[in-house]
């Protein structure tokens, strides 16, 4: 997702939250967090399976704060952590190599007594890559195609007081890296894992139990959007070698109904103007139009302003048939006002990301 892109999303939710004083009017110091994990390689396509027994171990630091003012509220619905990480990954086989990564995240407070917090933290960056796919010194690796790629992580997290300052921590990771399309083969890589570690915050924080107001289903209304999409890809020639850049173009009509304080369902149709297929029909003779036309169902997940959208859908033209007839779509919404939302998305089929790229959306009616 346009590595700088995505990591700007998650630093504007970041410093939206790192703003500001507590309601005590003091400001909190920086928590630090140091973990060790252990995980496992999904073997999402047969075209990676040969190497997805291997075993990722990895070390992290992240630096971050518990900020609980009114305007963190405002954003997130929640209290909330937010910060930044830095993770180093061996993935345990010399054709695939290492990663060093960087991501800033936010960490909604799940749950908080005086011995247990728990978090749900979603977090955005760049994925640095040791070794990547060559057609004849490392063919296997159809996992990254670039030493660049992007990098989505989430993970649920328990800690358990030891004193005032000093917690230990138990999670459970989700991973994902790819280019998004961007440079091929680009099968990525899903791995979950299991970390264990402790969390030093220099100052105890006293948070109150949030009041929420009654959702009320009956002022609810569908909404009408439209939507523009662009990304890139990076188009090889496979005798030559030559290189040429892309770009996919789109638009979204859309409506949504919200159905709860943190649901919405949605539906619509999307149009694709792909330039790297297009370059694929032209280079090899071929005159068959390179626009889809999609229909799609989904859902929104609503963290005050920040939304995250899945859609699933089908393609109803489509002349240059696609891999798989059904697409998936997930997308990040910043709500910059209630009429205009500015996010980063991606688009797969199957089991292999296509595209990601930036999506603005507009209210009509």
């Amino acid at each position: 997702m346009l590595t700088m892109i995505a990591l700007a999303l998650s630093i504007l939710a970041s410093s939206s939250l790192f703003a500001g004083q507590n309601k005590q009017g003091k400001s909190k110091d920086l928590a630090l967090g140091v973990d060790f994990s252990w995980g496992t390689i999904l073997k999402h396509s047969k075209q990676i399976a040969p190497l997805a027994y291997n075993d990722p171990k990895g070390a992290e630091l992240t630096i971050f704060k518990l900020n609980h003012t009114d305007k963190a509220i405002e954003h997130l619905g929640y209290y909330a952590y937010a910060g930044a990480g830095i993770r180093y990954v061996n993935f345990s086989h010399p054709e695939i190599g290492k990663s060093l990564q960087l991501y800033g995240f936010i960490e909604p407070v799940l749950f908080r007594n005086q011995i247990i917090t728990s978090t749900l933290r979603a977090g955005t960056g760049a994925a640095y890559l040791s070794n990547i796919y060559h057609p004849t010194n490392n063919p296997r690796n159809k996992f990254f195609a670039s030493h660049i790629a992007f990098l989505l992580t989430t993970n649920l997290s328990i800690r358990l007081k030891v004193t005032d300052q000093l917690h230990l921590t138990t999670s459970i990771h989700y991973n994902h890296i790819s280019n998004g399309g961007i440079k091929q083969p680009n099968y990525g890589m899903n791995y979950p894992s299991l970390s264990v570690g402790v969390l030093y915050e220099p100052n105890k924080v006293i948070i109150q139990p949030l009041t929420r107001e009654k959702f009320d289903r009956s002022t609810e209304t569908l909404t009408l959007f439209f939507g523009l999409l662009s990304s890139f890809k990076v188009h090889t020639e496979e005798n030559s070698g030559k290189q040429e850049m892309t770009f996919m173009h789109g638009i979204s009509v859309y409506s949504n109904y919200r159905i709860s304080r943190l649901s919405r369902i949605n539906g619509g149709l999307n149009y694709f103007a792909d330039g790297y297929l297009k370059n694929s029909l032209i280079r090899s003779g071929e005159s068959t139009d390179h626009r889809r036309v999609g229909l799609f169902i989904g859902h929104d997940l609503l963290f005050g302003q920040l939304t995250l959208t899945t859609n699933l859908g089908a393609y109803i033209y489509s002349p240059k048939r696609a891999k798989d007839p059904v697409y998936q779509k997930y997308i990040l919404f910043y709500a910059v006002s209630k009429w205009f939302s500015t996010g980063v998305f991606m688009i797969a089929h199957g089991d292999a990301a296509d595209t990601m790229g930036l999506h603005l959306v507009f209210g009509i009616i």
